[in-house]
C-alpha cells in the first residue's frame, strides 16, 4: 500500500508541484497585487509614468491567475471519481475545484484593486 503522497507526485500527473501550485497561485498573485499598487501608488503623483507599472501589475497578476485556473480546469477534468470517494482522482477533483474557487475570488479582487487606479486620483 503507497501512501497518498506517492500516489499523488508529479510523475503521475495526479497532483504535485503543477496541481498545488494551480491551486493556490491566486492567492499569492492577489498578494503580490495588493503590495506592488499599495507600494507604488504614492509614486504616481510625483511621477505619472509609474501608472503603466500599476496596470502591468494588474495584467500580469490577473493572468497568472488565469494560468493557474486553467491548470485547474484539467484537472478537474481529468478526475474520475467524486472528491468525497477518497481516492486520488477525487483528491485531484477536489483540488481543482479549490483552485478554481480560489483563482476566481483570486482575479476577482485584482481586477477590483486596478480599478481604483483608473478612478481614484493618488494626489487627492
Amino acid at each position: 500500500m503507497s501512501s497518498p503522497v506517492a500516489e499523488a507526485g508529479p510523475e503521475t500527473g495526479q497532483g504535485g508541484i503543477k496541481a498545488w501550485t494551480g491551486a493556490l497561485v491566486g492567492i499569492v498573485a492577489w498578494m503580490i497585487h495588493l503590495t506592488a499598487l499599495a507600494s507604488l501608488i504614492e509614486l504616481t503623483c510625483e511621477r505619472p509614468e509609474v501608472e503603466w507599472a500599476l496596470h502591468l501589475t494588474t495584467a500580469a497578476t490577473a493572468g497568472v491567475t488565469l494560468l493557474g485556473m486553467w491548470w485547474c480546469l484539467a484537472l478537474v477534468r481529468k478526475s474520475d471519481d467524486p472528491d468525497a470517494a477518497g481516492t486520488r482522482g477525487g483528491r485531484r477533483g477536489f483540488l481543482g475545484l479549490f483552485g478554481l474557487m480560489m483563482g476566481a475570488f483570486s482575479v476577482l479582487l485584482i481586477l477590483w484593486e486596478g480599478s481604483y487606479v483608473l478612478f481614484l486620483d493618488a494626489c487627492a
